[in-house]
């Protein structure tokens, strides 16, 4: 994982989910500019297609962002064969449980029950305590 343009990071703070990431395939440049909608993207056959991808390209330039985090906040980085075999509603259930073991061992049951079509890669993790520096 990592090395791919389809993993994504995810977000679970004060009840929201929220993705961090951009998803770099064709199908979603073509959401993003409304050629087709985000339901159609999610079925288009060519939506594993990947524009940039880390290691393909010695000049790649991976997307970099800051974010603050706060106590409680819990964070999803998985690859395709993860999020592509879920809701977001089981993605935000996962993240949302007191207990992250739990949350995360429930939703790769939700991925493996739905057949698994990919390799499945993820790491849940929850921030318990920031310092910050000024």
């Amino acid at each position: 994982m990592g090395r791919r343009g389809d993993c994504r990071l995810y977000r679970y703070r004060k009840g929201m989910v929220k993705q961090m990431t951009r998803d770099h395939s064709t199908v979603s440049e073509m959401a993003r500019l409304r050629l087709i909608s985000a339901g159609d993207a999610s079925r288009h056959p060519n939506r594993h297609q990947l524009t940039r991808a880390l290691g393909a390209d010695p000049f790649t330039r991976p997307d970099t962002f800051r974010d603050k985090t706060t106590p409680g906040d819990s964070y999803l980085i998985c690859s395709d064969g993860l999020w592509s075999e879920v809701t977001p509603k089981d993605v935000e259930d996962g993240l949302s449980d007191n207990d992250i073991t739990i949350g995360f061992e429930e939703l790769i049951g939700k991925v493996l029950d739905a057949g698994a079509h990919d390799n499945v890669t993820g790491v849940l993790f929850r921030i318990i305590w920031c310092l910050f520096i000024l």
